[in-house]
């Protein structure tokens, strides 16, 4: 089986104007193709991919990474992952039951001044983001995308997410 590594690289610029030394930091890896995003302002820069993991009897099991990279205050040639959340679609029979995994796959990442938003596809009625309470839903979502608003992302009172579905 295929698998492909999930990587961010740093390089010098040509004219040396880069004080920080090249690196590659590991940030995940899928079965499954993922699709990437990278994404700065002022405020820092973020990472999102999605990846997948296969699933015995279901199939693909999709997820969206998002991560916050800052240069190492101790090692220059790391990236620091300051915040990572993962968004996870699932499947429920009626809210409050167990459920199965469904898949979520990156469509876009946008950084706004006071927010960060990640959407795309979905399948599955429910969404969840790690780290997070994993609660079994009280009402189940209709819709075939998903949109994770991120209130604050780099500030120091990390929110949880706000998570929702529609249909495009």
């Amino acid at each position: 089986m295929t698998r492909y590594k999930i990587v961010v690289q740093r390089e010098s610029s040509p004219s040396s104007t880069c004080l920080l030394a090249p690196t590659i930091e590991e940030l995940a890896t899928s079965e499954y193709e993922p699709q990437v995003a990278i994404a700065a302002n002022s405020a820092g820069l973020v990472a999102a991919y999605s990846w997948a993991t296969y699933v015995r009897f279901v199939g693909a099991w999709g997820r969206v990474s998002i991560h916050s990279l800052n240069p190492s205050p101790v090692d220059p040639l790391r990236l620091d992952t300051t915040r990572k959340s993962t968004v996870l679609g699932s499947f429920h029979a009626a809210p409050g039951e167990a459920g199965f995994p469904g898949t979520t796959s990156l469509g876009e990442l946008i950084l706004y001044p006071d927010h960060l938003q990640v959407h795309g596809p979905l399948s599955g009625n429910w969404l969840s983001a790690e780290p997070g309470p994993n609660t079994p839903p009280s009402a189940l979502l209709q819709g075939n995308h998903f949109v994770a608003v991120y209130p604050d992302f780099f500030g120091t009172a990390q929110q949880a997410p706000i998570l929702d579905a529609y249909t495009q």
